[in-house]
């Protein structure tokens, strides 16, 4: 018996150094087999099997093997020392994945910050620009009437040169009084320029019109 079990313990520390077909000759024992099941049982804290109570597999054990009780003592501080490892390996990982999920919230953390930074900055950005506009910029420019024909229809000649001059920018002096009241039929085009228009009132008779520097000057 202690052979084997030297065996196994050996075979459990050195895999290196024995075949798979050693191994499982190792294991068709019983006893072997049985010490070996106890000793994987204690040592996977880390598996996701239910909780083994130590205590009652040792006494199951105990009660069918009591006559080889020396040697199963030998080996109970190997079997403690591995499972202890087993326990502190469980443990570091347990600490490496804490560790990694404090990482990641921070770094989600940092990340939404940086966004939510960004956004504001955007934000006023865009708010700037708008206040950067011109007030001028939103009032709609005057669009200028289209020329028309108009059409005096025994008009006088005062009123018929008010318009004109109003529509020119000019300004109008009659020399003689009497020329104010003189009725005329006239067509007037605004698309010509002024002093055309003056060419057509000078074809009417009695009719002396001058235009210098947009000043009408009747005689």
């Amino acid at each position: 018996m202690k052979d084997k079990i030297d065996r196994l313990l050996d075979a459990l520390e050195h895999p290196e150094n024995y075949t798979d077909a050693e191994v499982a000759q190792i294991l068709t024992d019983p006893e072997a087999r049985e010490v070996y099941d106890m000793m994987r049982k204690t040592a996977d804290a880390s598996a996701p099997v239910p909780e083994i109570n130590l205590d009652e597999e040792w006494h199951r054990f105990e009660s069918k093997q009591t006559r080889r009780k020396p040697v199963i003592l030998r080996w109970l501080p190997f079997m403690a020392s591995r499972n202890a490892a087993a326990v502190v390996l469980a443990l570091v990982g347990t600490l490496v994945v804490v560790a990694a999920t404090i990482g990641v919230t921070h770094y989600i953390g940092t990340q939404k910050d940086l966004a939510q930074t960004q956004q504001t900055e955007q934000q006023e950005q865009t708010a700037v620009a708008k206040t950067d506009i011109a007030p001028a910029d939103t009032i709609p420019t005057e669009v200028a009437p289209l020329p028309e024909t108009i059409l005096f229809k025994g008009e006088t000649l005062e009123t018929i040169l008010a318009d004109i001059a109003k529509y020119y920018g000019a300004s109008v002096k009659f020399n003689q009084d009497a020329a104010k009241s003189l009725q005329l039929y006239f067509e007037w085009n605004q698309a010509l320029p002024l002093n055309e228009v003056v060419e057509q009132l000078n074809n009417f008779e009695q009719i002396n019109i001058t235009l210098t520097d947009k000043a009408l000057t009747v005689k």
